[in-house]
């Protein structure tokens, strides 16, 4: 079924094929509350069990809700589920169980909050209002650096830049989650005061990830927005070459404003230090590529449940966990473990991959798109952040997994209503667990 390039009439200017008809259940009204508090207060004393208290009413609805409308449980769910039960088993082998039965608390409090946010992702309406909520809490994240006078000093005095969330490397990455869904707001909308906003919060976005001084958070931003161009318009350099001409030179014009943002900045003094940091150490590699020799060396003499969640920290030699989600996983659950959640990430892609294949509306091949942006820039920030229990790193998941299985719903009603090749898409989508 093809889509003709604008598919309504309608004179909104906020998305090209939103259907009126798409379903927006209330109770996500009460979700958003909680995404809001989880992205932006989470981390500080007293507001944290505001959160936790909001997250019992949504568990409790969506409860509810799921006994009435029917639920099932997606395979990416189920393997971190299995994971979780993997990871249980590490209680048996880990020098310091207590370790692992507060990381397993916080697990199984992930795993309630993604089938709940995976459930509300039903349609690009609901997607639509759950990034929105995640908004808000980005929002609330940088607004409050600059009211609390932190922002100030950190482009004055050099300091890095933290905010609500205690620490400078988390704050830039909730930044750079906050650019990738205004990337998928400027995709949505169509009016071209609206896309020029969007890119003034581009820009302001970049600016507090430079004034964090996070590596890895800038080298994400890089990544994610070049992905998201060549996902975005390289498809369209033989209609519109004019226009792509003309984006790709505003990228052009991104770098050079990221390169001058970061002149005299502790990001330029970090990215300085970098060749130093990796050949100073008598290992031969820096601290983080010793931890990553750790974990490649614990991994190997303990593969089958490894040492146990969270109990890296304990065997380093640096006393820290790993800085690397693929050295921690791995470490800490053993080669099982590590296969059961990064078959999580490939069921994603492949998902991603056969669904790209169909005719998708527009919004939905911007859904598309940003969906994988968002799990190339997981891929990225694995290499330097942990990530497994992260409550933010799972809700972008959870949006993901829950907007895949609506993609595939509605690809499969195409068919099946036009072209009468239902059991075809069906058997093409179909991912046997």
């Amino acid at each position: 079924m093809e889509y003709p390039a604008s598919l309504n009439d309608d004179s909104s200017p906020w998305s090209y094929d939103l259907q009126p008809k798409e379903p927006l259940p209330l109770s996500i009204f009460l979700l958003m509350p909680f995404l809001v508090g989880a992205i932006s207060v989470s981390a500080m004393p007293g507001f944290n069990y505001l959160v936790i208290v909001l997250g019992v009413v949504c568990a409790v609805v969506f409860m509810v809700a799921s006994v009435r409308e029917g639920f099932f449980i997606p395979a990416e769910l189920k393997f971190f589920g299995a994971f979780c039960f993997w990871g249980a088993l590490g209680l048996l082998v880990a020098r310091f169980p207590e370790l692992v039965f507060t990381q397993l608390k916080t697990l199984a409090q992930v795993l309630i909050m993604a089938l709940i946010v995976s459930y509300y992702a039903r349609n690009t309406r609901c997607i639509s209002w759950l990034f929105f909520a995640v908004l808000i809490g980005v929002l609330i994240v940088a607004a409050s650096a600059v009211e609390t006078g932190e922002y100030k000093r950190a482009e004055v005095e050099g300091a890095r830049l933290a905010g609500l969330t205690l620490n400078a490397n988390a704050f830039a990455i909730t930044i750079t989650n906050g650019i990738a869904i205004l990337l998928f707001f400027f995709g949505q909308v169509r009016s071209k005061i609206l896309k020029l906003v969007i890119i003034g919060g581009i820009l302001v976005g970049i600016r507090f990830v430079i004034s964090s001084g996070s590596r890895k958070g800038f080298i994400g931003v890089a990544i994610l927005i070049l992905f998201w161009f060549l996902l975005t318009y390289l498809k369209e350099l033989r209609k519109r070459p004019l226009l792509v001409i003309v984006m790709l030179w505003g990228i052009v014009a991104l770098g050079v404003f990221a390169a001058y943002s970061m002149r005299n900045t502790v990001l330029m003094q970090r990215f300085s230090q970098f060749n130093k940091e990796t050949t100073a150490s008598s290992t031969g590699g820096g601290t983080r590529l010793l931890m990553i020799e750790e974990s490649i060396r614990f991994t190997a003499s303990h593969p089958v449940l490894g040492l146990g969640l969270d109990n890296f920290q304990v065997y380093s030699v640096v006393g820290l966990y790993s800085h690397n989600n693929y050295a921690e996983v791995f470490s800490s659950t053993g080669i099982p473990g590590g296969i059961l959640y990064y078959l999580i990430y490939v069921i994603i892609f492949y998902r991603l991959h056969k669904v790209s294949k169909f005719s998708l509306s527009p919004s939905q091949r911007n859904v598309v798109t940003i969906f994988k942006c968002l799990m190339l820039l997981r891929l990225v920030l694995d290499l330097g952040v942990v990530s497994y229990y992260s409550k933010i790193n799972w809700i972008f998941m959870a949006i993901i997994i829950g907007g895949l299985c609506y993609l595939e719903r509605d690809v499969e009603a195409d068919y099946t209503q036009n072209d009468n090749k239902g059991e075809f898409a069906q058997n093409v989508l179909a991912v046997e667990y």
